[in-house]
């Protein structure tokens, strides 16, 4: 149901009563359970078991009980039947306790579209469209695939790479701090592979090259804080890269292979980092102290590339003194002017935008304490929005990577986009007296200054047909477009006539009769904000269609 390794409960001989555990939907839509089915794997010798089962749309909060049921001392499926419910989340409950017997989730019963009972998603819950074109549900999306891929990698590769395991448990950490769901039994394994493939003197790959253990130990760094635990290996790592540091505090580039490999702020950012802790869980003094060289040298080494100004920025923002943290502001408003005019970043200033180093920036951009409700951080987020692949990783897209991998561009955009952001809404949906009204923002369908739709509209003009406007089948249509206050009236009318074409005509071929159909274009005429923003604007460049509940076909 939900990816995890291990879907078996077992109440172990000294379980204290009750016990729990939740089961989650999070890579589907939420669903009308009307069941569970609770597998007894023997037949009981003592009383029955009682069983409760709870729902909600949250992973650690909002549980209603739905049902209870005690079960019959026989084994095999017991049913235990609820009222259709809408969760996300499933948690089943087992009150009384006795002798040590494991029981498993047989099977989850869901209310299908042709079901008596059944609800549309929309009716049910119709912020869900928008839901699903968040930032947070996008980088929920991409932990997904990250945590798969990189288990799927390492097995079937049995190497460390540095733009895989480093990057991934790096990523899985933030995330898990930023209350997303993570699969422990993946990240456990990722880190556990990179502590035994580790050589006798803590160095790694061909232990040559300062790179890999710098990579390495960094992302051991961040597995000990949230695992809670001692990690010799860790300190072992960092043990080797202590006799690698230069007098002036660097840690020498000895590998270049853009767009991770390359240059030695970088490097010297990530043994500061796996300095930092082991001095945390050692207390050695000597780390402290190759940490603080490592800071001199980056506090006072000009950054070339974006990334080399990302890690200038992680590193003074969270270990460097009062006076280096004073460079950060700087670094930062570099970077706001490099920003193109797509939204996103490049890897350096004369090559296009791309995830990865976008993702770098909005991560770095949030260390350093930036709001993230500006109209800068909104374009930046709805560039990586629209770069997303359906499998839930971004590319590596115009990189000068010649082994291209989507590891690193998804994880640094997962921990770009997690846990600040507030909900930006690319489709809203209002229901009116007479029509249901979905505003979808003219960035989320087109680029800058076109008509033609993007690849990647179609996913979010697929949903809004199957939840919306299918659930309607007699209903009139109306597409409106609608620009902001730029350009003249003219040009406006054209372009916001073309593009409510655009999504009606892709409304056409999929299914819906065209005589239902009708479309209109407003340019600036009826603005939904005042154009006195670059965030007001943003909104005011949109597509709305108008489904005509009060009236038909």
């Amino acid at each position: 149901i939900d990816k995890r390794l291990d879907p078996v409960w077992t109440a172990p001989a000294s379980a204290k009563f009750p016990q729990e555990f939740v089961l989650s939907f999070f890579g589907r839509e939420p669903a009308l359970i009307s069941s569970v089915v609770i597998t007894q794997p023997k037949d009981l010798n003592t009383a029955p078991k009682e069983v409760e089962v709870w729902t909600s749309d949250h992973v650690d909060s909002g549980f209603k009980q739905a049902a209870s049921q005690t079960l019959t001392q026989t084994a095999g499926d017991q049913t235990v039947v609820l009222s259709p419910v809408q969760a996300r989340y499933v948690k089943l409950r087992v009150v009384s306790g006795y002798a040590p017997n494991a029981l498993q989730i047989g099977k989850i019963q869901v209310l299908e579209a042709d079901q008596p009972g059944y609800l549309p998603l929309a009716t049910r819950n119709p912020e869900m469209v928008s839901w699903n074109q968040s930032p947070r549900f996008a980088a929920q999306k991409g932990a997904d695939w990250l945590q798969t891929a990189a288990v799927d990698w390492q097995r079937s590769h049995s190497c460390f790479g540095c733009h895989v395991q480093s990057q991934v448990i790096m990523g899985l950490a933030v995330a898990e701090k930023g209350k997303y769901v993570v699969n422990r039994a993946c990240l456990n394994e990722l880190a556990k592979f990179t502590q035994t493939i580790q050589h006798d003197d803590g160095s790694y790959h061909d232990g040559q090259h300062i790179i890999a253990t710098s990579f390495a130990s960094m992302a051991l760094g961040y597995y000990a804080d949230i695992a809670a635990e001692k990690d010799a290996k860790l300190t072992k790592a960092a043990e080797w890269l202590l006799k690698q540091q230069q007098k002036s505090g660097e840690m020498p580039s000895d590998h270049t292979e853009p767009p991770i490999d390359q240059g030695s702020l970088m490097i010297t950012a990530n043994s500061v980092s796996a300095f930092m802790a082991t001095y945390r869980q050692s207390h050695d003094l000597r780390f402290k102290r190759a940490a603080d060289q490592g800071l001199l040298f980056i506090s006072s080494t000009k950054p070339e590339t974006t990334q080399d100004k990302v890690f200038v920025i992680l590193a003074l923002s969270k270990y460097g003194t009062p006076l280096q943290r004073k460079l950060v502001p700087g670094v930062v408003e570099q970077l706001k002017k490099e920003q193109h005019p797509d939204g996103g970043w490049g890897e350096r200033t004369d090559m296009q935008a791309n995830a990865y180093a976008t993702g770098q920036v909005l991560y770095a951009f949030k260390q350093a304490g930036e709001s993230v409700e500006t109209p800068e951080f909104e374009h930046a987020v709805q560039f990586l929005l629209t770069k997303q692949k359906e499998t839930g990783a971004w590319p590596s897209m115009n990189s000068q990577s010649g082994r291209p991998s989507e590891f690193a561009p998804t994880m640094w955009t997962v921990i770009g986009l997690a846990g600040s952001f507030r909900q930006a809404k690319t489709t809203e949906i209002t229901q009116e007296a007479d029509r249901i009204r979905i505003s979808m923002q003219g960035a989320i369908l087109f680029d800058f200054d076109k008509y033609d739709l993007k690849p990647q509209a179609e996913a979010v003009l697929e949903q809004i047909k199957s939840s919306i406007i299918d659930q309607h089948p007699n209903a009139n249509l109306v597409v409106e477009g609608h620009t902001d206050d730029r350009g003249t009236v003219e040009y406006n009318l054209k372009l916001s006539q073309r593009r409510a074409e655009s999504v009606a005509n892709w409304l056409a071929k999929h299914g819906v009769d065209a005589p239902r159909l009708q479309s209109k274009g407003y340019g600036k005429g009826k603005p939904k904000y005042p154009n006195d923003t670059e965030e007001n604007r943003s909104r005011n460049r949109r597509v709305e269609i108008s489904v005509l509940t009060g009236t038909s076909h």
